[in-house]
């Protein structure tokens, strides 16, 4: 509240108009009306003579012009920052584990139901013949004594290892089981926390 909004509160509440107050000051309506629209303030004495009018005290009847202080430190202050949430924690750990449990399942899923390819190998002798690597049938060709060797074909079949190798997914594999252990280590560590502010209190 300003200076002129104090001074046409307290007037209206004696019940005086603007000419009664000026003439009780020995000022004119218009200084009055001024001093209310706040286009003018009143000087040290006519505030002695407002404050003994309205029986009130000039600290009583200045303080309200008087604006808070403003708290420059406070604004400077650097804020404390924030500290996770225990139970944000535990919910990014339960996540980690979930999607690493989801993605070593699928690969584990799709092994057993995508075709995958294996090496075979044999070692060929003269009595032995050459297999076809795409068929794995004979293919009428004797190797001779003198240059014993090792071959190897390609074998249809369903396992992980050999799902992955066909596929090149090993680094699935590394994703899947790296979110299973960062989830598994963060659960503990938010444990551990709990448990030391159980202690605490």
């Amino acid at each position: 509240m300003q200076t002129g909004d104090q001074i046409q509160r307290l007037r209206k509440k004696q019940g005086w108009s603007q000419g009664e107050l000026a003439n009780q000051l020995n000022v004119s309506r218009q200084t009055v009306s001024k001093w209310e629209l706040g286009e003018a303030v009143p000087d040290t004495e006519n505030v002695c003579r407002l404050c003994k009018l309205f029986s009130v005290s000039a600290d009583a009847f200045l303080q309200i012009d008087v604006a808070p202080p403003v708290d420059t430190n406070a604004s400077t202050a650097p804020r404390p920052s924030a500290k996770p949430s225990p139970k944000r924690g535990f919910l990014i750990g339960v996540a980690l584990l979930l999607v690493g449990v989801l993605i070593v399942g699928t690969l584990v899923t799709l092994s057993q139901i995508i075709p995958s390819r294996t090496k075979v190998y044999r070692q060929v002798t003269e009595a032995d013949t050459r297999l076809s690597s795409e068929l794995g049938e004979p293919s009428g060709e004797t190797v001779p004594a003198s240059e014993p060797r090792t071959e190897y074909w390609y074998m249809q079949t369903t396992g992980f290892i050999p799902f992955l190798n066909t596929y090149a997914l090993h680094w699935a594999l590394a994703v899947g089981l790296g979110c299973m252990l960062a989830g598994v280590c963060l659960l503990i560590r938010q444990k551990r926390q709990s448990m030391r502010q159980k202690k605490m209190e």
